[in-house]
């Protein structure tokens, strides 16, 4: 902090001086002035006169003459006067009168802040006095002296955004004769980010036009100068001189374009500056007297460098005087001579204050990706950059993967590619992947051949070959949008081979892939294998910006054009950015449109609220350039922008580059009228040489309503005119063969199509159906030339006519055959993309709608029909989304259902209340003038009530008929029942109000300093419990008296719910958390995990699970105890509001995209979201109780087998592969990354013994059948037999690879060992080796014995199962290894993925075996598959059955534990069954559909 000292002396020495004080600190002025006074002072007049007339005896200029001796009587008289001098200035100054001033001073410069202290006088003499010998200016080193005359004037205009470029320094280089400037040119040359201008004694004409001309920040002067009276003159040749008169006007230009400073390096520069600051120059710097040549050299020397490493100018100047002193003996008083000129009405400058030029750019990209350009301005990613750029430089692939808006291609462009140039053999190509990959490669690697050749290569693998790299440079090659690949490109086969070259370059030395790739793409990612196993550790994920990172985003780009932030802006801004990376888009375009509106570079909370906020900025801004369209153009505009929509099938609605003939020529003018308002970007396919053009950023498909209602509108069309263009480009690839035209149904549908919407089609596409048309219309002749041949024939040609035609009719309808499976191909990948992308009820209505209509051509086709059953039985056994229910046109802000959960009531922004009869599928709309935020039931049934911002409460009989409404002062955000239903609580504005339903009187037992927004009545008693607004939940009685508060959340809390036994509480808020508490004020838990705003909690019925909701657009079913159980997905925008039903297993949930979903639960079989890395294994306790599991997060853990929590064992691992129970559950084994296993005691769960000896990882420990040993598995190649002491008895050493998992025979005599080195190895315990089993053609992972010691079962990397045959009794009786072969065995083929685990069932007759395709499947001892469990998602590590084999928990790498009812749980079934299952499972939904209503009524008939 800088302060200031302002001392106004009226008067002179003669007569005396008036002094006022004044103080400013932070340029706020203190009111309160001291005044004081300074006498009459002749002796001091005289003094200063004597030691002025005294120095410039000996110092006319720079110059000593030649032969002049400095002899040691004149320095001894010259320094005698002037501490002569200082004594009379010092004595002054402690004048009695003057003291409250001194005094004051000095409490000023007792604080080690720096301290300008600035003389103000119209006295040229009191100017000129030495104040720098002050005692208290001397004393204190943080304070310096600075002059001014009182007529100052600020040379600040309006202020403007300016952005730092060099310093500009115009330094004259006045007449030399006799002295050397040559240090002075050295030393402003070598000044950091400075650029100098030279002007060598120059002409007078050549001064006056470069301060005309160009914009300077420091004017220095180094030569001859004097002053003459208030005025100086400058010596800039030999011959001539110049005024500070003769210069002012463009001295003036100069101060208006920025000048800060005027340092004059030379003689008696008083009257210089007295002129300078009548040009209100901010800083000027000259020497007071005449200055020999070496004390001039020797200031610049000292201050510039100083003044450019960051010191103030004041502190610079300090420090180079205070280095003068040194030089003192030779040239007495050096340390007096150079004085600093300020303007009060600026501020001092900075040296990194120079350099700022007035600028138009904006510091924001709004919806814009940062460029390589806009490098400087790019903040908020620093950490993530280093981490990328140490992986890009390590490894041959990363891909930076994260969601729409996130700021992937930013981060690469702004921050890693600049990186990336300063690595000297660094070369950098970029380019999109467009709708054809490989052109768009070509074309990026073409810059890199010689001009000369580069027509000459027409193939990328010829190109690649003739780029000119040395050994030792290195090709970056980054792909931005990666997800181009499967939005644009139809074509699979060139995508996957696409892939394989980028694969194959990635293994050669010179080059490095960086793709940048939308997350809601990975999983089509993965879907591939080869590309999955590149991108496995070598994914970046971008994930939200913490408030530190955001804060930068908004605060530093503005900061670098000096523009600030109102007080609380920022905060104001961060605190409406939701918790989703995909939010930056919305912060950068709010803040483009802040940026415009800026006021003397100030950003302001008004201009903000014109905006509209971070929320409405997008869409008021897109709206508004919408509104000021005419009709017509209106029109065009939602054609334009529905065209640029490439619709999700699976994903998010995307982006879509179309090409200037789809648009439409007479289209195009507007579409350069849009895009001059940034709201879509034309562009160049450099492959075709076509324009294109695409919507600005997925942002504003987002966000701005109009167009998602477009696009709702449309989507059906859409949805069907992007398959139409896959198909067109498959039928000009295929050179226009007849054969890729539409028929049959398809042809049908595109037909309607063009007749509805043909301005919608673009010519190539109408080209493409009226050809379709064409074709059928000439088959169709053909067969009718045909039929009247044969009927006009002879009956001899008959027969072969008929032979003929059958020949036809038969290659037809292989033709119309092979049209249908390609359209139950293509709807069965589309169902499948909806499955991944949690749209699961319409993934189960899309597979049903083509699995009814073509059930024959699927049953009879043997490789369609496993296709389509897979993917069916996969919808199926997911998740159930039972129904979804339609009808508001805005925001569903509250749900309810009725306590006999026969209804559910919804209540809407838009106004709306529906009541929805879940028997019958009917509803009824009830209206509110204005939104409607609350709804709630009585318990008894049979009445409930609405709140609504029309400042009512409507109280409805269960029939939907309005039964009273009771009217508020405010809005109404929340209301409860009593639980006898005779009392109402009602939050209204700032109040809690209660209502006596039976003569509706009310009375306020609450008055809040905010807005209150939950309140809840008890299940059981009479409390209430609402949400205060410093966070704090408050609970009172019926006469509001305050029983409990309970603090603990860090913002608003948004709703609170009761327990049913009405002895716990729930609350959710705005902090993203949810807690739980007992009325004894105390927190049980807190649930984390979501990553935006909690809007709502609810309790289960059964008090064994809750619920929250939240606007990171998921559902969270969670234990009490906090354990995380499931995360329901499928909402596509905000959650607001979930509730149980009370009479089934069933859950709502509703939000921002105006829909009710409800959910079939079963809360025995909810996942345990157990872990927070991969969990490795799990193991039932023999007793069926307990069950524990091992993670690479470290962690041991003891669970409940209903998911609760028990201990964690063991959490300083660094990883657990193996858990494992002895025969009488007494003992847990661990197995552990740090090479040990260890053993614990399953009733106090200590460590008993740690095993150790192994060398390398330990994979399995496992107890032997009588738990007095246990036997381990490690990386170290090697199986090892322990006791319970601790110590090894046996090491089984055979195997040439790791040695992965182990098993005992039930006898307890032999174990089996899995290796890596590909086979499974029979062991005696004495380490004598009985047996290798071979024939795996990978890894074999996992090994178990059946009960009865006759079977082995083994999993493989090489995707089989290989069940074998033992003899536990001749096996190990020749004394030799035998051979065992697989294919004189059982091998089962059905995993797609890797095998990972095997487990036979207690009773040997069931095998599990788990998988890296994500499923288990069970399997009977014969070898029959019975079972697949899909659900995970991710790989499945390990499997195990509980002891009375009616459970099967598995483990997996999505860090859950998931549970498998094998009672009930779906088997394997035909096409004919999984149909009607899937029929049952959506018939709810269908008794709302219109369109669907019929689908399955056939089926479900029967």
């Amino acid at each position: 902090m800088r302060k200031r000292l302002y001392l106004k002396l009226d008067g002179d020495l003669m007569y005396g001086v008036r002094v006022t004080l004044t103080i400013e600190e932070d340029n706020l002025l203190n009111h309160t002035e001291i005044t004081g006074n300074l006498p009459i002072n002749s002796i001091l007049s005289t003094v200063f006169d004597q030691w002025k007339s005294e120095y410039s005896s000996m110092y006319a200029s720079r110059i000593i003459p030649k032969g002049v001796k400095l002899v040691s009587n004149w320095r001894q008289e010259c320094n005698s006067v002037a501490l002569e001098l200082r004594k009379h200035l010092n004595q002054w100054l402690l004048s009695e009168s003057f003291r409250p001033i001194r005094d004051k001073c000095i409490q000023q410069f007792f604080a080690p802040n720096e301290i300008i202290l600035l003389i103000r006088t119209n006295s040229q003499t009191l100017l000129e006095l030495p104040w720098h010998q002050w005692d208290l200016i001397e004393k204190n080193t943080h304070v310096e002296v600075a002059l001014s005359t009182p007529d100052s004037e600020s040379t600040q205009k309006t202020k403007t955004p300016t952005l730092r470029n060099k310093v500009r320094v115009l330094a004259i280089l006045g007449d030399s004769t006799g002295i050397n400037l040559e240090k002075d040119q050295q030393t402003i040359t070598n000044l950091p980010n400075a650029e100098t201008t030279f002007l060598v004694e120059p002409e007078r004409q050549e001064i006056n036009d470069s301060l005309w001309e160009q914009h300077w920040d420091i004017l220095f002067f180094a030569g001859h100068s004097r002053t003459d009276g208030s005025s100086g003159q400058i010596y800039i040749n030999q011959t001539d001189s110049l005024s500070i008169e003769r210069l002012k006007y463009g001295l003036r230009s100069a101060v208006n374009n920025g000048l800060a400073l005027a340092v004059f390096n030379s003689c008696d520069g008083m009257g210089l500056a007295f002129e300078l600051q009548k040009l209100h120059i901010p800083q000027i710097i000259v020497m007071r007297s005449p200055v020999p040549d070496k004390v001039a050299q020797a200031f610049i020397t000292y201050f510039l460098p100083a003044f450019a490493s960051g010191k103030s100018i004041y502190m610079a100047e300090r420090e180079a005087r205070e280095k003068l002193l040194v030089l003192e003996d030779e040239f007495p008083c050096a340390s007096w001579l150079p004085v600093i000129f300020q303007n009060p009405a600026t501020q001092p400058c900075l040296w990194q204050d120079l350099g700022r030029r007035p600028t138009t750019i904006c510091p924001y990209r709004g919806l814009f990706a940062f460029r390589e350009e806009d490098a400087q301005f790019f903040f908020g990613r620093e950490a993530f950059t280093d981490e990328l750029l140490e992986a890009v430089q390590k490894k041959p692939l990363v891909a930076v993967v994260g969601s729409s808006g996130s700021g992937k291609s930013s981060v690469i462009f702004a921050r890693l590619i600049p990186h990336l140039r300063q690595i000297s053999n660094a070369r950098i190509i970029t380019f999109r992947p467009g709708s054809k990959p490989f052109h768009a490669f070509a074309n990026a690697l073409l810059g890199y051949l010689e001009p000369q050749t580069q027509r000459e290569w027409q193939y990328l693998q010829d190109i690649l070959d003739n780029i000119p790299l040395a050994s030792s440079e290195k090709l970056f090659i980054i792909i931005d949008q990666f997800e181009e690949l499967y939005t644009l490109c139809q074509d699979i086969q060139e995508r996957q081979i696409f892939i394989d070259n980028i694969l194959t370059l990635a293994k050669a030395n010179n080059f490095s892939f960086v793709i940048a790739l939308r997350a809601d793409f990975f999983d089509q990612a993965l879907s591939y294998r080869p590309f999955a196993d590149a991108l496995q550790h070598n994914d970046l994920k971008l994930s939200q910006m913490n408030n530190q990172e955001l804060q930068a985003v908004v605060q530093k780009p503005a900061a670098l054009l000096d523009v600030t932030f109102e007080s609380g802006l920022t905060e104001r801004i961060l605190g409406a950015i939701g918790s989703t990376a995909g939010d930056l888009p919305l912060l950068e375009f709010a803040l483009t449109q802040l940026w415009e509106k800026q006021i003397d570079n100030r950003l302001t909370h008004a201009a903000y609220d014109e905006i509209g906020g971070i929320e409405a900025a997008l869409a008021l801004y897109a709206e508004q350039v919408y509104s000021k369209l005419n009709v017509e153009e209106q029109e065009l505009a939602r054609r334009i922008f529905v065209q640029l929509v490439l619709p999700g099938v699976g994903t998010e609605d995307s982006r879509y580059l179309a090409k200037r003939a789809e648009v439409g020529e007479k289209n195009w003018n507007l579409v350069m009228h849009l895009a001059s308002k940034r709201l879509i970007v034309t562009g160049r396919d450099e492959s075709t040489k076509k324009e294109t053009v695409e919507i600005v950023h997925e942002a504003l498909i987002r966000e701005w309503q109009r167009l998602r209602q477009w696009i709702k509108q449309d989507r059906e069309f859409r949805i069907w005119l992007s398959e139409l263009r896959a198909t067109i480009q498959q039928w000009e690839k295929n050179h226009q063969d007849d054969n890729e035209l539409l028929r049959g149904k398809r042809l049908i549908d595109a037909q309607g199509w063009l007749q509805r919407r043909p301005n919608d089609l673009n010519v190539d596409e109408q080209v493409y159906i009226k050809a379709s048309l064409a074709l059928e219309e000439k088959e169709f002749k053909q067969r009718r030339r045909l039929k009247k041949l044969i009927l006009a024939s002879a009956i001899g040609t008959i027969s072969i006519l008929a032979a003929a035609l059958g020949i036809g009719l038969w290659q037809t309808d292989i033709q119309r055959r092979q049209a249908q499976k390609n359209e139950i191909q293509a709807i069965t990948a589309s169902s499948l993309n909806l499955l991944l992308a949690n749209q699961k009820l319409d993934a189960l209505i899309s597979a049903l709608k083509v699995g009814i209509k073509n059930q024959q051509v699927i049953d009879s086709d043997s490789k369609l029909k496993p296709q389509f059953v897979k993917t069916l039985q996969l919808i199926v056994d997911s998740e159930k989304e039972l129904n979804r229910l339609q009808g508001h046109t805005n925001w569903i802000y509250d749900i309810a259902f009725s306590s006999d959960g026969k209804m559910i009531a919804s209540a809407g922004l838009d106004g709306k209340v529906i009541l929805w009869n879940l028997e019958n599928g009917s509803h009824k709309i009830l209206n509110h003038q204005d939104k409607v935020y609350s709804v709630s039931f009585c318990s008894q049934g049979n009445i409930f009530a609405t709140a609504s911002a029309d400042k009512t409460v409507k109280i409805w009989n269960i029939d939907g008929s309005l039964y009273k409404s009771l009217s508020h002062k405010d809005s109404v955000m929340k209301v409860s029942f009593s639980p006898d239903c005779q009392t109402l609580a009602t939050a209204s504005g700032k109040q809690v109000l209660l209502w006596n339903l039976n003569n509706q009187n009310s009375k306020t037992i609450w008055t809040d300093n905010d807005v209150v927004n939950s309140v809840s009545f008890s299940t059981t008693d009479n409390i209430i419990a609402f949400g205060t607004s410093d966070n704090k939940v408050k609970l009172l009685d019926l006469d509001g008296n305050e029983i409990k508060s309970f603090n603990g959340h860090s913002d608003k809390i948004h709703h609170i719910s009761f327990s049913q036994d009405g002895k716990t509480i729930a609350t959710a808020s705005w902090d993203k958390t949810a807690k739980i508490w007992n009325l004894d004020n105390k927190e049980v838990v807190t649930l984390k995990g979501h990553t935006d705003r909690l809007f709502d909690v609810i309790f289960n019925p059964d008090n064994k699970t809750i619920a929250t909701a939240s606007w990171d657009k998921t559902v969270r079913l969670w234990n009490l105890d906090g354990t995380l159980r499931t995360i329901i997905k499928g909402h596509n925008a905000r959650i607001n509001s979930v509730s149980f039903n009370p009479k089934s297993k069933v859950l709502a949930s509703a939000g921002a995209d105006n829909i009710v979903k409800l959910w079939k639960l079963d809360n025995s079989l909810l996942p345990i979201q157990a872990h927070t890395s991969a969990v490795r294994s799990v193991s039932f306790s023999p007793n069926g109780a307990y069950m524990a599991t091992g993670s690479e997060d470290g962690a041991a853990k003891l669970w409940t087998t209903d998911g609760r929590l028990i201990k964690v064992i063991d959490n300083n691992t660094g990883g657990v592969y193996g858990v494992s129970f002895s025969k009488d559950g007494n003992l847990i084994a661990t197995a552990n990354v740090n090479k040990t296993a260890k053993i614990w005691s399953n009733h106090n769960f200590r460590n008993i013994i740690t095993l150790q000896g192994h060398q390398g990882e330990v994979f399995y420990a496992r107890f032997s059948p009588d738990g007095k040993t246990v036997a381990t598995a490690s990386a170290d190649k090697t199986a090892k037999l322990w006791n319970l002491n601790g110590e090894n008895i046996t090491t089984f050493k055979a195997h040439t690879d790791r040695v992965v998992d182990v098993s005992y025979s039930p006898d307890g005599t032999l174990i089996a060992t899995a290796s890596d080195d590909r086979t499974a190895k029979i062991w005696k315990l004495d380490g004598t080796l009985c047996a290798t089993l071979v024939g795996h053609d990978d890894e074999v992972n996992g090994i178990d014995f059946n009960p009865n010691g006759t079977q082995l079962v083994t999993a493989s990397d090489d995707k089989t199962i290989g069940i074998w045959k033992i003899d536990n009794n001749t096996i190990c009786q020749s004394g030799k290894n035998k051979q065992i072969r697989l294919r004189e065995n059982k091998r089962l083929r059905e995993h797609e993925e890797r095998v990972i685990g095997v487990k036979f069932n207690q009773d040997g007759n069931i095998i599990a075996s788990t998988s890296f395709d994500n499923t288990i499947r069970l399997w009977n001892h014969d070898g029959k598959r019975t079972h697949i469990f899909q659900g995970h998602d991710d790989w499945v590590w390990s499997a195990d059955f509980s002891s009375d084999g009616k459970k099967l928990a598995s483990a997996s790498n999505d860090t859950t534990v998931r549970f498998w009812n094998l009672d009930t749980e779906t088997q394997t079934l035909d096409l004919y069954s999984l149909l009607k299952k899937g029929c049952l499972q959506a018939r709810d939904y269908l008794k709302n559909s219109n369109s669907d209503k019929q689908l399955c009524h056939e089926i479900l008939q029967n």
